[in-house]
């Protein structure tokens, strides 16, 4: 068995490679995830997690924090 080992940059935010970027270049309204009861687009996905990172941010917690 072969293990691929992946480096990331010390501040590495994912929310860039798998969700900003889709709203960067302009695909914002396509779905990101289907579900039963709801479609989400990368539009509302991306402010989501914004919405996630202020609340994080009203409880001291700072980037680098675990949670």
């Amino acid at each position: 068995m072969v293990l691929a080992i992946t480096q990331f940059a010390k501040n590495f935010y994912v929310a860039t490679p798998f969700i900003h970027r889709h709203v960067d270049e302009g695909h914002g309204d396509q779905v990101a995830i289907n579900a039963a009861a709801k479609t989400v687009t990368y539009t509302d996905l991306a402010r989501n997690v914004n919405r996630c990172g202020s609340a994080f941010r009203t409880m001291d917690l700072a980037r680098g924090d675990q949670v």
